[in-house]
Parts: C-alpha cells; sequence; structure tokens
C-alpha cells in the first residue's frame, strides 16, 4: 500500500479521496490554486500545497509543478480526481516514467478510450473512466481493477 498520495484536484472528489485515504492509514497531499486557498479539501488532506495563481491551465493542470510536489512531499501515486488530468494520457505516462503510480485507467487505456469517443461520437469514456478508478489500492480493488483492466483489453 502507499505511504502517501497526491490528490490532483479540489473539491467533493478531493474530499472524498482524502477522507478514505485517512481511513485505510494512508498520507494526502492536496493542492490549491491561490483562488482555492479556503477550500474545504485542504482540511481534509494532511498536507495542502499551493500551485500558484491563476486558473486551472496554470495551476491544476501544471504538470511541472506537479511532479515538483510530488518530489518535495514524496508521494508513490496520484489521484487525479476527475476533468482536469484526469484523462490525461500523456500525464499518466510521465508520471509512469518517473515512477509514480496514476490511481486510474492505464495510459493505454485512456488512449484507447480517446479513439472510441472520436469514433463513436458519445462520452462512453467518462461512463468508462468511473468504473476504472481505485480510490484504495487494498485486495478487493486490486480485484476490481483487474477484471476492469481486462475488459479495457477487449475495447477495439
Amino acid at each position: 500500500m502507499f505511504k502517501k498520495v497526491l490528490i490532483a484536484n479540489r473539491g467533493a472528489i478531493a474530499v472524498r479521496v482524502a477522507r478514505t485515504l485517512r481511513r485505510v492509514g494512508v498520507g494526502s497531499v492536496g493542492v490549491y490554486a491561490e483562488s482555492d486557498r479556503d477550500s474545504l479539501h485542504l482540511s481534509a488532506v494532511d498536507e495542502a500545497l499551493a500551485l500558484g495563481d491563476g486558473g486551472a491551465p496554470d495551476t491544476y493542470m501544471n504538470e511541472a509543478r506537479l511532479f515538483e510536489i510530488i518530489d518535495r512531499t514524496g508521494a508513490e501515486a496520484v489521484h487525479p480526481g476527475y476533468g482536469f488530468l484526469s484523462e490525461n494520457a500523456g500525464f499518466a505516462e510521465r508520471l509512469a516514467e518517473r515512477g509514480t503510480v496514476f490511481i486510474g485507467p492505464r495510459p493505454e487505456h485512456l488512449s484507447r478510450s480517446h479513439h472510441l469517443i472520436q469514433r463513436t461520437d458519445i462520452n462512453v469514456h467518462r461512463f468508462m473512466f468511473r468504473f476504472n478508478v481505485v480510490d484504495v489500492c487494498d485486495a478487493q480493488s486490486i480485484v476490481r481493477l483487474q477484471r476492469l483492466d481486462d475488459m479495457w483489453t477487449k475495447i477495439p
């Protein structure tokens, strides 16, 4: 199990992930844009670090800043929450290259689902992604994730 997870998001999803991590004894790192300094999710995490000023592209989607925070805090994994970087295969790949776990679909599955959306013109990806996010890597979650991983490999 991880010792510390960076939650790369804000709002209700960040609160839920932080509370789950606390229940299973895993440390949590929250991030925030200056405009979110007083947000509820910061009271739910063990550590909170600022991403700086600006909108989402300059803060929550700023990979360089997130990598700095990962290095500074020693986070072993990143939970992307919903939106922002959660559907970014490149981000998941860059995390893997650094030896940091992306809690979510594998990069190749994110890419595959992106192509599926382009072909079908419906928002299947969000539906599938919700069923492939693991909040905590306990034994049950790992079994569930393996079943879902098997499902993903069957998508054309």
